[in-house]
């Protein structure tokens, strides 16, 4: 019997990204997010989506995993960390995507080590990525870890053009993070608000 499921083992189809378009379509009723365009779809009705399309569950308690999908074989159930961002420029061949806002927890593993993200990003860069995989680590008896993913929706300052990509959960180690450049960028630099991104 053929169990692969779209996101772990394959891509959606046509009918599961139109079941995907037309549900978060409905959060444009004013049930969505207010944006300069109008209302759209925020981070919780892309999860709450992503659960229903996928057969899973949402998990309300900002659990690692925003979805819980049962395997639909002997394997564990597997997790989606549903994330939204704003499209990159074409220019800059990448895509943005936030690891985890669990601010908390991250500044207390940087604070652990005597870090400060904001001077000091190539020594903060890997200590980020290793306290997230961590999380993961945590709950390994539970879900299947190696088939769980990263679900990305990015949409254009318009909120006219969306895409989805899918990341494997591998994503954190496939490089070594003493091995990429780590920056800070941003214009809030004084209220530590700017962003630590890979390049």
């Amino acid at each position: 019997m053929n169990h692969l499921q779209a996101v772990r083992d394959r891509p959606f189809t046509d009918d599961e990204t139109e079941q995907m378009r037309l549900l978060l379509s409905t959060f444009r009723d004013g049930s969505g997010q207010r944006v300069k365009a109008g209302f759209m779809p925020d981070f919780l009705s892309f999860e709450r989506v992503t659960a229903y399309v996928l057969g899973g569950t949402t998990n309300e308690d900002k659990g690692v995993f925003d979805v819980a999908v049962p395997s639909g074989d002997d394997r564990k159930q597997w997790g989606v960390s549903c994330k939204m961002a704003s499209t990159q420029p074409t220019k800059k061949c990448c895509w943005f995507m936030e690891l985890s806002n669990s601010a908390k927890y991250l500044t207390d593993a940087l604070e652990a080590e005597a870090v400060h993200w904001q001077t000091n990003p190539e020594a903060a860069g890997p200590i980020l990525v290793t306290t997230v995989g961590s999380w993961h680590e945590k709950v390994r008896e539970i879900y299947d870890i190696d088939a769980s993913k990263y679900l990305l929706l990015t949409h254009d300052s318009r909120w006219r053009k969306f895409e989805m990509a899918a990341f494997d959960g591998h994503i954190l180690t496939r490089i070594a993070a003493t091995d990429i450049k780590w920056v800070v960028e941003g214009k809030q630099a004084a209220a530590g608000k700017r962003a630590l991104r890979t390049w």
